[in-house]
């Protein structure tokens, strides 16, 4: 309502008189009303602590909790199991028992798990057995210790022992290979230095029809990286010392990387020395050069890229893992790469179907090649050093068409040559392979995935004389949850009973069943 006030006083416009009583106004009494009396100017009355607080807006308010929302329905949730056990039997009289259990313990995390596996063999003198034990421990060290406060410590000890025999030799060889490994890595970080170093020890033993042959080693390396403006920087060390058959095959390699980051472009550049001695005494140098990179281009497409000049650190026990029917009297050398060169396009418009495409193209001196052993070890390889080069063209999809589907395929066309045989490809490299996986979960606690592996035609030899066929391995394994914790499987392989060789002379198993059941715990 509008009040007036400090108004003079006008005369009535009216001529005629305005009659009023006569009063009289006693007292003391002050009139207190701002707007009704006339004020002095002064200062205006400062606001109270409790008035500012309510109308300063940066003051931080306590503000009301949300209102609770019910989980989904759909959360899953997972509990880590400390142990498991496996077990499984199939044709050929063939079982498989694997046992894990892991905890903690003064400050502790254990982990050991334990193998074996047996079979009567799908052809004469294809029996075999296998056993392996290993035993992890990781630590986490106090903070009262220098350099190494706060770093993670793991210990590893392995063993592995593998009993078969060379059935591809008229008299099948008996062959056991044993080794035992113990290594010990340390990962850390000092005033903003990140480091990784360890050691370890590996001895390995192939024995054939009494004949050993001996690769021991001992290792130790050191890496140390480290940012310097907007640049990551690292240093290596790397010492492998081996004895094969009595001769020091030994390799050792200094280098230094450098990596630039940001939102779309990742960048890393390696360079160094590398020095290594053979098993027939022969010393090989090598100048080390790594380089990879990433382009983020957008939320659809990813390039990368590397490329590498070198020498490749390969033991004869990699060897032998690789190609079970090695030749004990093998040679140990160490390839180079020319250059080894990658470039791959990744498609990923979201979670549920990505799509890459790549080419590797390589040129090596000093490739392990794997032919037939015809003057000591009949049925068992040797191992040609031969300058080779080849195209690889590849191409990997995934697709996950509904929740519960998920299709897997990828593809390997590969032109090779070596460089000293005309016309000759490198011996068990496959022009053409195709591997395709579809898994499904049909209902809570069971599952199936059937996957077909193609593998093309391949060489044996050097002269490419000797063929192995192209083969198609159909494969179903199918999983059902009973209980929590408890699952039982079935596994089927080689469902067209397909001849395959992986190595000549050397054919799979047939049409192979299997079923078993896990517990965890």
């Amino acid at each position: 309502m509008p009040v007036i006030a400090q108004e003079s006083q006008q005369k009535p416009t009216s001529a005629e008189p305005l009659d009023l009583p006569n009063f009289i106004i006693q007292g003391t009494l002050q009139l207190n009303v701002n707007s009704g009396v006339k004020q002095n100017p002064e200062r205006p009355r400062p606001l109270s602590k409790s008035e500012l607080d309510s109308l300063n807006s940066l003051e931080k308010q306590s503000s009301q909790s949300l209102p609770v929302e019910p989980l989904r329905i759909t959360t899953v949730e997972r509990s880590l199991k400390d142990g498991f056990v496996k077990a499984q039997f199939g044709r050929f009289a063939t079982g498989q028992i694997d046992v894990g259990f892991g905890g903690e313990l003064g400050g502790y995390d254990l982990y050991g798990q334990a193998g074996y596996e047996f079979s009567d063999g799908h052809l004469t003198n294809a029996d075999f057995s296998k056993f392996g034990a290993k035993l992890t421990s990781d630590y986490i060290a106090p903070a009262k210790f220098f350099i190494f406060g706060g770093s993670r410590t793991r210990t590893e000890v392995e063993f592995k022992h593998h009993d078969y025999n060379l059935f591809a030799n008229p008299i099948g060889l008996n062959r056991n290979i044993n080794n035992f490994s113990a290594i010990v890595d340390v990962d850390g970080n000092y005033r903003g230095i990140k480091f990784e170093t360890g050691m370890g020890f590996n001895g390995f033993q192939v024995v054939t029809d009494n004949f050993r042959n001996a690769d021991n080693n001992i290792f130790g390396f050191l890496k140390i990286h480290s940012f310097w403006n907007n640049f990551q920087v690292a240093g290596n060390v790397l010492l492998d010392l081996h004895t094969l058959r009595g001769q020091s095959t030994n390799f050792m390699q200094a280098d230094g990387s450098i990596s630039i980051f940001n939102d779309v472009f990742s960048l890393t550049g390696n360079g160094g020395l590398q020095w290594a001695t053979n098993s027939n005494g022969v010393d090989r140098g090598g100048l080390l050069i790594e380089g990879k990179a990433e382009y983020r281009m957008n939320k659809l497409f990813t390039v990368r890229a590397d490329i590498r000049s070198g020498l490749e650190n390969k033991s004869f026990r990699d060897m032998a893992y690789e190609n079970p029917y090695i030749s004990n009297m093998a040679d140990l050398d160490f390839a180079y790469d020319i250059m080894n060169l990658g470039a791959y396009l990744i498609f990923h418009p979201n979670e549920k179907i990505g799509f890459s495409a790549g080419m590797r193209v390589r040129s090596t001196d000093r490739y392990p090649v794997f032919s037939p052993d015809e003057v000591y070890f009949p049925g068992s390889f040797n191992i040609s050093y031969e300058g080779i080069s080849f195209v690889r063209s590849m191409f990997e999809t995934y697709w996950y068409f509904t929740s519960q589907d998920k299709l897997t395929a990828n593809l390997t066309a590969t032109q090779s040559s070596l460089n000293d045989f005309t016309d000759s490809s490198i011996p068990y490299i496959p022009d053409f392979q195709i591997s395709l996986d579809y898994n499904r979960n049909w209902f809570k606690g069971f599952g199936t995935n059937f996957g077909i592996d193609y593998i093309g035609e391949r060489f044996a030899d050097l002269q490419n004389t000797v063929k192995l066929d192209s083969y198609i391995n159909v494969r179903i394994e199918g999983n059902y949850l009973i209980y929590d914790g408890l699952r039982l499987f079935l596994r089927l392989d080689n469902l067209l009973n397909s001849d395959i060789y992986v190595w000549e002379g050397y054919r799979e198993r047939n049409v192979f069943i299997s079923f078993g059941v896990m517990w965890q715990f």
